[in-house]
């Protein structure tokens, strides 16, 4: 039997949110293998009615912030102020709350997830979500090309787990003892690729991800304030590159040159 701690961050969309706890709460209460199941979550100063939802729902501790940390940093102000409470726990789940549950219990899931735990102690595992039966989070793996780091969507596999390099913690399971040994994300960064870095950074000490065979969630690809959150993360992007993919970071510059006199001598040639 597991004891399970869930972690997320919301902002100004309480009927999103409502329907997501609500979905997931039905799933857990309806899986054989748990024991017992708590929020831990980080209201980032929302200003309708999140706040005074999640404060009356059931098994949940609220944080309520100043503003502005957006999801990496939410994550991690959450989890550094309930650490003591979530350590306890067996396994850590950190979610969107934009994610709905298609199904009603996660006996499946769990299964899995405790066949990974018998064959590799450690390791993260990614369970894939779906738009208009598009998948669209969940997992990616990277290919090289000119020195570029390509990440690509994988399509899960019908009843089979996937080894994949990178993770969407959209949802996903992270067993506690990695947790206790190698925390949560890093600092730097403050919206996108925290999740990324986490499953890249245990790489190296051949802790590897994994994505699950069913698509059972669904939720829309987060296409607001994108020109906003990409300015946000220039650099801790920056960093993130010098860190995992030190070659393209290196070359940066020699690739930004050359693409810039290709494009120059193109013009001109055209005119």
């Amino acid at each position: 039997m597991f004891n399970i701690a869930l972690i997320c961050t919301c902002f100004n969309r309480v009927k999103i949110t409502r329907k997501s706890l609500n979905t997931i709460t039905k799933a857990l209460k309806n899986t054989k293998k748990i024991n017992k199941f708590h929020f831990f979550i980080l209201d980032d100063n929302s200003k309708d009615q999140t706040n005074k939802f999640l404060t009356n729902f059931k098994n949940t501790s609220v944080l309520k912030s100043k503003g502005n940390l957006y999801w990496a940093r939410g994550m991690r102000v959450c989890f550094s102020y309930f650490y003591n409470d979530i350590i306890k726990y067996d396994i850590l789940i950190p979610f969107n709350d934009d994610v709905i549950l298609k199904k009603n219990n996660l006996n499946h899931l769990i299964d899995k997830y405790e066949l990974l735990l018998k064959k590799k102690k450690l390791f993260l595992l990614s369970v894939p979500c779906k738009f208009n039966n598009k998948i669209i989070y969940g997992g990616q793996k990277f290919k090289y090309n000119s020195f570029l780091p390509i990440f690509k969507i994988v399509k899960p596999f019908k009843n089979k787990l996937l080894k994949i390099d990178v993770i969407n913690m959209n949802f996903a399971l992270i067993p506690m003892s990695i947790i206790s040994k190698y925390k949560f994300l890093d600092n730097y960064f403050k919206h996108a690729l925290a999740d990324f870095a986490f499953s890249l950074k245990l790489r190296k000490f051949k802790i590897y991800s994994y994505l699950y065979s069913k698509p059972i969630i669904e939720c829309r690809p987060n296409l607001r304030q994108s020109k906003k959150l990409e300015k946000i993360d220039l650099k801790p992007k920056e960093k993130f590159y010098k860190n995992y993919f030190m070659i393209y970071y290196y070359l940066w510059p020699v690739r930004t040159f050359f693409k810039k006199y290709f494009y120059e001598t193109n013009k001109i040639t055209k005119k």
